[in-house]
């Protein structure tokens, strides 16, 4: 099963986020070994996956309803210098 259990796509004015919704189940083994680094490169590997012409610039990591951490991407969806 995957990490990652669902998403929502949200957008204002032109400007896309992404929330993903982390399956807890899956998660109680994953956090133990890895953590975000983790967390972080399996949500960008998703997006671009399934978000390969939307322009995404905010993704929201959550598990449950507790928002985890967040990061920005530039316009080719990798990483900002910021995150």
């Amino acid at each position: 099963m995957s990490i990652i259990m669902k998403h929502e796509v949200r957008s204002d004015l032109g400007r896309y986020e992404v929330w993903l919704y982390l399956n807890r189940k899956e998660l109680e083994d994953e956090i133990l070994e890895t953590m975000a680094p983790t967390i972080k490169s399996r949500a960008l590997q998703y997006i671009h996956n399934h978000f390969p012409e939307l322009p995404v610039q905010v993704v929201r990591v959550y598990i449950g309803s507790l928002r985890y951490f967040s990061f920005a991407l530039n316009k080719h969806k990798n990483l900002s210098p910021l995150t």
